[in-house]
């Protein structure tokens, strides 16, 4: 179930300087030099709210817990240099009250790592769960603070909580496998088929009334942009066992390319609903051959390896030849000294996925200039930035590739993030 908030337990100060005049906050940027801004050392920069969620669990004997789930985007943690990468460490501390007494509590922290300094500021999420054991019976309130480890950055909630509202399901879920394994870096790439197996248990209490309520098991998908659709939906026999293993397979070509997220619920006719939460990330590669928008911007992100003529001529495919068309592309890909420049294709493509996630402010991250340049290159080995200062408006950044002896200069005109491609050189 979605956690909903019952008031906002502390808000921001506001900043002294938003009351000094613009050419004096002007002249305080430019001395700050390089250095993180307030919110970078302290509160929640705007935007960065915590996603948080609730599910519930149940012992042998029914005994209800909550599990809270929350996540925040790469932008909106702090980082500091961890040998050659950054890391950053969430703390989430929850406790549970009833009637204005303690029945519960939990803790938990989580690390995320970025192995470039563009990363830090991407909207991949960082996951911390906390299980809270609860006394008693009722609705509880759950008193939520998470903080980065080593930093004034705190973010605090207050929440409903019923575990009763699935007690109208006569199951519950007691585990989940797919074939998208989780390393350091995030959920890896669907492979050409996206299979995922729910274990359900009868609830004690539920399940034991007669007859049992006619129940759905439903997967649904949602892309980046929020559409969703229901990938598979089983009706569950109301006469089974106390354990029950439930499967789905569907072709990743069938999904939307690039970030997805895959949510299962059980859901009544009665209009009692379990969500398996949180929802699982993952990131599917399947190049959509059918869509002609999606295949010409495909084939554009090629520049870089193949020449405009080359890139004309497999744009012009009909869809039935384009997935050998692609695959000859990258077989034919040149070794080169230098891996990073000449990707394979599954590099190639989480480049994009990259791009989109961290240049997307204005659109869609891989059509910017920063998006592009990110996926022919690679993250840049440094990047020199340059805040506004008085003598010249808007503000600089320099992406530097040391082993392509190459340079590229982007230009912010009116400091809102909005980076275009100045010029380009060696050094």
């Amino acid at each position: 179930m979605r956690a909903t908030p019952r008031t906002r337990h502390a808000s921001a100060p506001r900043s002294e300087t938003a009351a000094l005049p613009k050419l004096a906050l002007l002249a305080l940027l430019a001395a700050a030099g390089a250095a993180a801004p307030a919110a970078a050392r302290g509160r929640p920069v705007p935007g960065t709210a915590l996603d948080v969620s609730v599910s519930t669990t149940y012992d042998a004997r029914g005994g209800p817990a909550a599990v809270v789930h929350v996540r925040v985007p790469h932008r909106g943690l702090v980082f500091t240099r961890d040998g050659d990468g950054f890391v950053s460490v969430l703390q989430v501390a929850v406790v549970a009250e009833r009637d204005g007494r303690r029945v519960g509590g939990g803790f938990a922290e989580a690390t995320a790592r970025a192995a470039a300094f563009e990363a830090t500021g991407s909207d991949e999420r960082l996951a911390c769960d906390v299980t809270v054991a609860l006394a008693g019976e009722g609705r509880v309130e759950l008193a939520l603070t998470a903080r980065v480890r080593g930093t004034e950055r705190v973010w605090r909630t207050d929440l409903r909580f019923d575990p009763g509202v699935g007690s109208g399901v006569p199951w519950y879920f007691a585990g989940f496998d797919w074939n998208v394994p989780q390393g350091e870096a995030g959920p890896a790439a669907a492979a050409d088929t996206l299979l995922a197996s729910v274990t359900l248990v009868r609830h004690p209490v539920a399940g034991a009334q007669a007859p049992p309520a006619p129940t759905s098991l439903i997967f649904r998908v949602t892309d980046a942009g929020g559409d969703e659709r229901v990938v598979g939906r089983e009706e569950l026999p109301t006469a089974a066992a106390d354990t029950l293993r439930r499967r789905l397979e569907t072709p990743a070509a069938s999904l939307p390319f690039g970030p997805l997220r895959l949510d299962v619920s059980l859901e009544t006719a009665a209009g009692h609903r379990l969500d398996l939460a949180p929802g699982r990330d993952l990131v599917n590669l399947r190049v959509e051959w059918r869509d002609d928008a999606a295949w010409r911007l495909h084939v554009d992100w090629l520049d870089g390896f193949l020449d405009g003529e080359a890139r004309r001529a497999l744009a012009s495919l009909p869809a039935d030849e384009r997935p050998a068309a692609w695959r000859s592309v990258w077989a034919a890909r040149p070794a080169g000294e230098f891996p990073d420049e000449f990707p394979d294709e599954a590099t190639h493509l989480m480049r994009i996925v990259e791009a989109d996630r961290r240049f997307g402010q204005f659109g869609r991250g891989a059509l910017s200039d920063r998006g592009r340049i990110h996926i022919q290159r690679g993250p840049p080995d440094s990047v020199e930035a340059q805040v506004m200062d008085l003598s010249y408006p808007g503000q600089w950044e320099v992406w530097y590739y040391r082993r392509a002896g190459v340079l590229y200069r982007f230009y912010d005109a009116y400091g809102l993030g909005d980076f275009r491609l100045y010029d380009t050189a060696p050094y």
